[in-house]
C-alpha cells in the first residue's frame, strides 16, 4: 500500500543498509551482485510492458488510465536504474530523483490538453526514453 510499484521483496535489506542506527551497531549490507544483475532488468521489463499498455490507453485518449500507468512505469524504471546502479531505495519519496526519473514531474506538469491521444502518446514515448536513459546511465 502507498508504493506505486508495490513493495520490493528486498525492502527490509534496503532499510537495514540505509537506516541510521540510534544505538549500538547493525550490519550495513552491500548491494548483492545477484540482486543488481537481476532486479534492474526485471524492473526495466515491467516498465516497458507498463508503458506499452499506457500507449494503448493514450491512443484512445483515456487520460486517467494513461497517466496512472505512466506514473507506475516511471517508478518501475526508477527502480530499474537504482538496482542497476546498486543503490538501495526504501520508498517512493525519493525514488524518482534517485532513480534518474525526476524529469517526469515536469513532463506531467507540462500537460495542458491531456485528453489528446497525441499528447498522451508523446508523454508515454518521452517517459520510455527517459527510463531507458536512466537505466543506461546507472549501469555506468
Amino acid at each position: 500500500m502507498f508504493h506505486l510499484t508495490g513493495i520490493p521483496t528486498y525492502l527490509l535489506l534496503a532499510e537495514l543498509a540505509r537506516n541510521q542506527v540510534l544505538h549500538g551497531r547493525l550490519p550495513r549490507p552491500d548491494y548483492p551482485a545477484a540482486l543488481r544483475a537481476n532486479a534492474g532488468p526485471g524492473w526495466a521489463r515491467r516498465a516497458e510492458l507498463t508503458l506499452d499498455h499506457a500507449a494503448g490507453h493514450a491512443g484512445h485518449g483515456r487520460t486517467t488510465a494513461c497517466l496512472g500507468l505512466v506514473a507506475v512505469g516511471a517508478a518501475e524504471f526508477a527502480h530499474a536504474a537504482a538496482a542497476t546502479g546498486g543503490r538501495w531505495v526504501t520508498n517512493d519519496k525519493t525514488l524518482f530523483v534517485e532513480g534518474g526519473m525526476g524529469e517526469v514531474d515536469s513532463m506531467l506538469g507540462d500537460l495542458q490538453q491531456a485528453r489528446s491521444p497525441q499528447v498522451l502518446g508523446d508523454l508515454v514515448a518521452a517517459t520510455l526514453r527517459l527510463g531507458r536513459r536512466a537505466v543506461a546511465r546507472a549501469g555506468g
